[in-house]
């Protein structure tokens, strides 16, 4: 049994951004670091990142965890200074957090790997710079088609090193212009963090040119570059590392509405919404009940007692098999829950009402199964089965020009969000108070919103939308708890 006004406050969350589209509605910030001996931005970087929208920022002091907050892409191009353990650790948190990392690193005469320590950054997801390759001049690389580029590109690569670890998708060619050792690759976490790593430094200077020859000048001997293609290399490798397509220029002023806008309503047969309660028995008649908000123990006689959140509990035992629960707030019934034991006691059945603010009831029931020790309803359960009877809704809708509003309107809730890191307060008669949400884009069909109260943390929500934009479904990872809700919603 879910405590009052919990069943899909903690499951449903609030969308920002436009995955499908390609586009983040509130510019993404990308933060171009300057801090350690790197050199200014090429002219034609932040034009690219402004084409992808994303908001261009320099940084030339230390990296601090402050300055990477509400940050999509942190850029490294070579660095030649030492980074500190703090910024490392900084680094490794946003990452974690579900930042993107772009570290450029050249040939050990430009950029040493013991001096940056740059290999720290990035050991820890399983990556690691190798010393300089044998040297060929002019020897090119190709970016292989696949989840980054959209086909087989031609870039620059003369002197370098190469990539171990993560999925390789450049390589250096040999002298017989076959793909050897890595001189890229990505590594997407679980957590929605994403790494790029280049081995060589001239594809990120947009260097290379259609007319260059494989193979020829040399250290110190001018040439003409090979590799036409650094342009959109480069924006394929910012654009999956932003989350967006880099097959769609990008900016707030013509940005499309967003692929979630409209009205949602839950298909019962294909969500899952597990349980776990816990009844223990403390002697004669008391008992403490766990609905996942801490223990409230009371006498089970029928009687309002004081429970959690300023509301009153009351249970009554209406047969050996039979118990009716019972919370109110400020003398209004919010829920009740008819509890029925089987015969030989190893399964209970719930049947749920939770009666809402404008009139509605909200009908569910659950049948839960004995995962402890323990008699009568004392014991540990965790639902087996869950069957909505009512209809329910959600609606996505634009939220001042650069966010989204998700409405519950049968518990007149409303969460206003923005795609920058920050966490918004909840709003509305039941949204609760100290609850709030924030946002971030893990790829192009897929959010994860993070829910808090008072500052902590109540449970985690990954939200996809199908390629035919019909279908959404929202994944809820509740604190505490192993099995995830999986809500699937259909287009109205």
């Amino acid at each position: 049994m879910r405590p009052c006004m919990l069943l899909f406050s903690i499951c449903l969350c609030f969308i920002s951004g436009d995955p499908l589209g390609g586009q983040i509605r509130t510019p993404a910030r990308l933060i171009f670091d300057q801090g350690h001996g790197e050199q200014p931005p090429p002219r034609q970087l932040e034009p690219l990142a402004k084409n992808l929208g994303l908001e261009f920022q320099t940084a030339p002091g230390p990296i601090t965890e402050k300055d990477l907050e509400g940050v999509r892409i942190l850029y490294l191009r070579a660095p030649s200074q030492e980074f500190t353990l703090p910024e490392i650790e900084s680094i490794r948190q946003f990452v974690n957090g579900g930042g993107s990392l772009l570290l450029v690193l050249d040939e050990e005469e430009r950029q040493s790997l013991e001096k940056t320590r740059a290999n720290d950054l990035i050991s820890p997801f399983g990556m690691k710079l190798t010393p300089d390759t044998a040297y060929l001049p002019n020897t090119g690389a190709i970016a292989k088609a696949g989840e980054i580029n959209k086909v087989d590109r031609e870039v620059p690569y003369d002197g370098g090193r190469a990539v171990e670890g993560g999925t390789a998708f450049a390589f250096q060619l040999d002298k017989n212009d076959k793909p050897a050792e890595p001189y890229a690759a990505y590594k997407r976490l679980e957590n929605g963090g994403r790494i790029v790593v280049l081995a060589e430094g001239m594809a990120s200077l947009f260097l290379g040119d259609p007319n260059g020859v494989r193979l020829s000048g040399g250290r110190n001997v001018p040439t003409t570059y090979w590799g036409k293609d650094s342009a959109i290399f480069m924006k394929e490798v910012l654009a999956w590392l932003a989350g967006v397509s880099p097959d769609v220029a990008t900016g707030i002023a013509s940005a499309a509405p967003s692929p979630f806008i409209g009205e949602w309503k839950l298909d019962p047969s294909k969500s899952r919404m597990p349980d776990e309660m816990k009844v223990q028995s403390k002697g004669g008649n008391r008992y403490a009940f766990d609905f996942g908000v801490g223990a409230e123990t009371i006498v089970v006689d029928g009687s309002d007692q004081p429970g959690y959140g300023g509301t009153m509990l009351s249970v009554k035992a209406e047969a050996p098999d039979t118990w009716v629960v019972q919370r109110k707030k400020d003398g209004r019934l919010l829920i009740t829950g008819t509890w029925k034991l089987s015969q030989d006691g190893s399964q209970l059945t719930d049947y749920f009402r939770e009666f809402e603010s404008d009139g509605s009831t909200l009908s569910m029931d659950y049948v839960y199964q004995r995962t402890g020790a323990g008699s009568g309803f004392a014991a540990d359960w965790e639902s087996i089965k869950e069957t909505m009877n009512s209809p329910f809704l959600i609606q996505v809708k634009q939220f001042q020009g650069d966010g989204l509003s998700f409405v519950t309107p049968s518990e007149q809730k409303t969460r206003n969000v923005k795609f920058d890191g920050k966490d918004y307060p909840n709003e509305g008669p039941n949204a609760g108070r100290g609850a709030s949400s924030s946002i971030r884009q893990v790829d192009e069909r897929t959010l994860v919103i993070t829910d808090k109260h008072d500052g902590k943390v109540t449970d985690t929500e990954e939200i996809g939308i199908s390629t035919d934009l019909k279908t959404l479904t929202i994944t809820v990872h509740i604190a505490g708890r192993d099995k995830p809700n999986v809500l699937v919603f259909e287009r109205k």
